[in-house]
């Protein structure tokens, strides 16, 4: 570096200003992208704090939403159990009402106001209901 040689005490001073200017220039600089990086990286712990809160709140709600479902599946196996179990104890009670009413057409005519069926009557109302055993038709 013959060049630095051939400067004068001033130039020297003046060059070595300058560079120390540059130096503080630069280092003003870096400390203002340090600044900005720190600022960003916090932004971005931020960021990832509000995802991961959304993704709890997200995974919590697709959570409720199955067990909704669940319940509302269940709800409405229940609720056509329910309707054909009506329908089959609807039909039962026609049957037998039908039955009944067979049974008292069928029966004999009485004039007394006894309360008791025929002995035809009453068998058959064994047999259909079950009783099995044959008893006293009195009523």
């Amino acid at each position: 570096m013959p060049w630095i040689k051939s400067l004068s005490g001033y130039g020297k001073w003046i060059i070595s200003i300058g560079v120390l200017i540059a130096f503080l220039v630069l280092d003003q600089q870096v400390q203002s992208l340090k600044y900005q990086l720190s600022e960003a990286k916090g932004m971005l712990e931020a960021k990832e704090l509000q995802f991961q809160t959304a993704q709890a709140f997200n995974d919590s709600l697709n959570a409720t939403v199955q067990e909704l479902s669940k319940v509302n599946a269940d709800s409405h196996a229940a609720e056509e159990w329910a309707r054909k179990f009506n329908a089959a104890m609807a039909a039962n009670l026609e049957k037998a009402k039908d039955d009944i009413g067979k049974l008292i057409d069928e029966a004999t005519p009485s004039s007394a106001c006894s309360g008791t069926y025929s002995p035809d009557v009453y068998q058959r109302m064994l047999q259909f209901y079950g009783a099995g055993t044959e008893g006293d038709n009195s009523g």
